[in-house]
């Protein structure tokens, strides 16, 4: 714990994390105080100035206030010291029974047995693989040896909204964790970017980092992330970003040859083009979440982004204009070849052809192919091979209800499935039924064609691989296509007695 305060120094108060900008007396009101710039700026009053004399200065114009250097504000402690306060229960000396208490209103007592030895299993610092620290009081590290000697086999290691300030202080103890692989530092304030011997081989395993709601700006991320050679994940959330610029000549593309994954969603990246031509030049991506950047226009189109990034299998585009469009979720669909995901849901094999064919049709209706000589549209010959031309005339499809119904395959079991296997009674049996409808309705509907019995009916569907998944009830008011059933799913149900 620090014996003073100082300014620079990293503090949490009443549950705010913030950052020590000025020490000493404040006019009109006695003793020392501290000025605060903190990191939730709805904590605090002024941005450093009061009563027209300017003591700091803040981010935001409203981060800051003074608070008094007394006992409630806690100060960094090392980093062995708050995974020992986390992860290290002191024996209670008692080998006999304990007494546990358990349920949330604790009306439930337990005599057990032996305790001391389980808490002496556990508090094993060098066994962890997976330590969370997020919302503690480190802030630097120990004197170095000591976190590899502790500690040495952690794998995934949590510091958010911890009071660590300093890339030098995040490098030492990364160092000293040689299989480290995934680092989330969300919500810290790094303001010092200076480096030690120890950064050159800190990150070399790194695979994953997190930097969401740092405010840290793109060069500064790219200036760290070039020691980080094995890098596939980067988030970089509610940032503030507004650019994308590198800030110099030096080539970007060095960071980014093994980058996978990159979240940018919550920032303020308003240009398409901006993205557009930070995304071309990381080409083996293929989870990109750019959500909710405030974006006007869509130029180039987004087509581009499909060919800059060909391994793209997952896309988070939500509150952008792709989405203007009335069938913008097929149309983007058709344009990704390889989309597995979008928005978070899965794309079915089903979704994909019709998407794919209502892109050709659209395409058709506009005219556009043949307007230009030797130019077709982005993937009209691949889809033409594929799904086969569409017809000059485009004729909508009949709006009845028999044109909606789908098919799917039913049959009763005995018992529920296992794995693959299932014993079931009879043959399967064909039923149509609206995909729009719930699977609540589809239960009873099962239940009437079974035609005896009571109980809960119970219902799984195929999956791809021939295993069996079940539709809990909790899924009841979900819809069958909103849950995969599509036309020919194979459907598997019995009766639950008890």
């Amino acid at each position: 714990m620090m014996d003073s305060p100082r300014v620079g120094a990293r503090i949490k108060y009443s549950g705010f994390n913030g950052t020590i900008r000025y020490v000493g007396p404040v006019e009109n009101a006695n003793g020392t105080w501290l000025g605060v710039e903190w990191d939730d700026p709805r904590r605090g009053k002024h941005d450093g100035s009061k009563d027209g004399r300017r003591y700091f200065s803040c981010r935001s114009a409203c981060a800051g206030s003074f608070v008094r250097a007394n006992s409630h504000v806690q100060y960094g402690m090392p980093f062995l010291q708050a995974l020992s306060e986390k992860y290290v229960e002191e024996p209670h000396g008692n080998d006999a029974h304990e007494i546990v208490v358990l349920g949330s209103v604790g009306n439930v007592q337990v005599e057990a047995v032996g305790l001391d030895k389980v808490r002496s299993r556990l508090s094993r610092l060098d066994r962890l693989k997976v330590v969370s620290l997020d919302g503690t009081l480190v802030a630097f590290p120990d004197t170095r040896g000591k976190i590899r000697e502790t500690c040495p086999n952690i794998r995934d290691l949590d510091l958010s909204f911890t009071l660590v300030s300093s890339w030098a202080s995040v490098a030492h103890i990364a160092s000293e964790l040689p299989l480290l692989q995934r680092l989330s530092l969300n919500r810290l304030r790094l303001f010092s970017l200076e480096r030690d011997g120890a950064f050159s081989s800190a990150f070399l395993n790194l695979t994953e980092i997190q930097l969401n709601g740092t405010l840290l700006s793109w060069p500064e991320v790219n200036g760290i992330i070039t020691q980080m050679p094995a890098l596939r994940g980067l988030e970089m959330g509610y940032n503030h970003l507004s650019s994308l610029s590198t800030g110099g000549g030096s080539d970007p593309r060095g960071p980014h040859p093994t980058l996978q994954t990159l979240n940018l969603e919550n920032n303020e990246l308003a240009e398409w083009t901006i993205i557009a031509s930070s995304i071309c030049i990381m080409p083996s991506v293929e989870t990109l979440n750019v959500s909710s950047n405030g974006v006007k226009s869509i130029q180039p189109p987004v087509e581009a982004l499909s060919l800059w990034c060909p391994k793209l299998k997952n896309l988070s585009v939500s509150d952008i204009p792709l989405n203007s469009h009335p069938q913008s979720r097929s149309l983007i669909i058709a344009r990704f070849p390889n989309l597995v995901t979008l928005d978070g849901t899965l794309i079915s094999e089903r979704e994909r052809r019709d998407s794919e064919m209502l892109y050709l049709t659209q395409l058709a209706r506009e005219g556009i192919v043949g307007m230009a000589p030797n130019s077709t549209p982005f993937r009209w010959e691949e889809l033409c091979k594929l799904h086969g031309p569409p017809g000059e005339e485009v004729k909508p499809k009949d709006d009845n209800l028999s044109s909606r119904l789908i098919t799917v395959y039913t049959v009763f079991g005995d018992v529920p499935p296992v794995g693959r296997a299932v014993a079931q009674s009879g043959d399967s049996v064909p039923l149509s039924i609206l995909p729009t409808m719930p699977l609540r309705t589809l239960r009873n509907k099962l239940k009437k064609t079974h035609g005896k019995g009571r109980g809960t009916v119970q219902v799984w569907i195929k999956m791809r691989d021939g295993t069996w998944a079940e539709l809990g009830q909790g899924d009841d008011s979900n819809s069958l296509d909103w849950l995969g059933i599509e036309n020919d799913s194979h459907i598997l149900y019995r009766l639950k007695t008890s």
